[in-house]
Formats: structure tokens, sequence, C-alpha cells
């Protein structure tokens, strides 16, 4: 099987298996000093991209919580909304949710999830950002499908694109903001100040 259809397959919506490929191949998944990745999770689950992030700002997470500077990866599962096999979400969750808002002209430092399209014949991925890290020393987190461990990683350097993949658009940034009230209208003079000051609503 060619380099590039094994890209293609694992980008596939985030969720293609590769199979045969471990989940303890730091090899494959490209984790280690040389590639400025680190490994978050000692097992791999039931979940994708998606259903990571979501999981990872919406309280989903059952017990261990990834972070950059954990000494030791945990075993890391979601609850039942986030699983691939309960359906959980799909790479335009963000988008569609009312949890989350696209933000714009932003530090990442405001970012709490980030959108990025390889293509049709390829999908979406989602990452988040680490809280746990500073603007000092700013990190993300991805999830590669059912196959692969959580990683830990500097920006634009997923496992999709230090395999060179690449993007067809401008990455999407997103704020989480937990759930609003239906009928809650906000006037674009006092966005700001309900995302905190510092984050920039898109308007389109």
């Amino acid at each position: 099987m060619s380099k590039n259809l094994v890209i293609s397959l694992l980008l596939f919506h985030c969720l293609s298996p590769i199979y045969g490929q471990s989940c303890g191949n730091d090899g494959f998944w490209k984790i280690g000093t040389t590639f400025g990745t680190k490994r978050l999770s000692s097992n791999c689950g039931d979940f994708n991209c998606h259903g990571f992030a979501a999981a990872y700002w919406e309280s989903g997470l059952n017990n261990s919580f990834p972070a950059w500077n954990s000494a030791v990866p945990g075993n890391v599962t979601v609850t039942t909304p986030f699983r691939l096999s309960t359906g959980g979400p799909s790479e335009n969750y963000f988008q569609n949710s009312s949890k989350y808002v696209q933000i714009c002209n932003q530090s990442l430092t405001n970012v709490d999830v980030v959108s990025q399209n390889f293509g049709t014949s390829i999908g979406k991925h989602s990452l988040v950002r680490d809280k746990s890290t500073s603007s000092f020393g700013l990190k993300f987190i991805s999830k590669y499908g059912s196959e692969s461990p959580v990683i830990g990683h500097e920006f634009e350097a997923t496992w999709y694109e230090l395999n060179n993949a690449v993007k067809i658009e401008p990455d999407k940034f997103y704020a989480y903001v937990g759930k609003l009230p239906p009928n809650l209208i906000l006037p674009q003079n006092q966005t700001n100040a309900f995302f905190n000051a510092t984050r920039e609503l898109c308007i389109f």
C-alpha cells in the first residue's frame, strides 16, 4: 500500500483505521522529539478527532485528562455521546453546535478548537489547544481515528501535516462557550465583552 493511500484512508473523516498499525507504534504515528510530538495516552479508544475535541471541552473525558506536562500517559476514554460506536460528533460538529462560536483574528492562546480541511477525498481534522500550556510553550492535541493514541504537538504539526497533507482552505478557529439559551441575542457591540474582550466573533 502506498504512503499516499495510507494517508488518504486515515484522513477520511478522521476515523478510517489503518489496519495493522498498533496503538503503540510511535514510529508510524511520528511520536518523539524528532517531530516535536508527545504521546498523551497509553491507549487508543472508541473515538476520533472530533469526538475527542468535543469531549475535551465538554467534560466528556472519563478518567485521565491528557496534557503535554503529564509525566506518564494515562488511559484516555470518553463518555457515550462522544464515542464512534454511538454516532459521536462529526466533522461539522463545531460549525453547527450552539456550544461553539467561530472566532477571527485571534492569538492562538484564545483558540479552543481548530478545524482543518484537507479536501473532499480526505476530510476534516479537529484539534484542541492544550489548556495546560501557556503562550510561551503553547501546544495542541490531536487524535487520529480509533487506532491512534492521543498526541500532543505544535500548531501546524499534526500527523497529517508531518506526512505532507495539503489543506484546501484556511483553518477555522472556534471558542467553546457552553450551552447558550436559545433566546439569547448578543448585540454586535457586546460580543467582545461576552467572549472576554479578547475573542473577536466572526461576522459573515
